[in-house]
């Protein structure tokens, strides 16, 4: 009985803990869409005063989690966290950044980077933030 009781608990354990790090992503793509406009891209030019809008999708979807934002500026070499966004149903995510006189770019290049810890990171989105 006792032998019983401890592979139950065994088992309850292991299907506990399996499926969140079995959920690795097969897929994971971003990019931002242009001024404007409804189609998304990399590599894309903003003016200060520009909304920068960042799309995202993960699969599977991960819809229990929220992603992480990284973003590296102009001449940091180094990427921080500015901040998370829900997952949507069907592993959708998007992010808003409105540009302003406080952004002071120098006409440089910004990356960013959606990440959700343990299961993976899209792919960098540059983009060029102009005066």
């Amino acid at each position: 009985m006792r032998r019983a009781v401890v592979m139950l608990v065994a088992v309850l354990a292991v299907s506990w803990v399996a499926p969140a790090s079995a959920q690795a992503a097969t897929s994971f793509t971003a990019c931002a869409v242009r001024p404007h406009g409804t189609k998304c891209a990399n590599d894309v030019v903003y003016h200060l005063g520009d909304t920068i809008r960042l799309r995202g999708h993960v699969t599977p979807p991960h819809s229990n989690l929220r992603a992480q934002v990284w973003r590296e500026k102009p001449q940091q070499k180094k990427f921080h966290r500015i901040g998370s966004v829900a997952i949507g149903a069907h592993g959708g995510m998007r992010y808003v950044w409105p540009t302003s006189l406080q952004d002071d770019p120098g006409e440089a290049q910004y990356k960013f980077q959606f990440r959700i810890p343990g299961h993976g990171r899209s792919n960098v989105v540059r983009l060029w933030l102009l005066f």
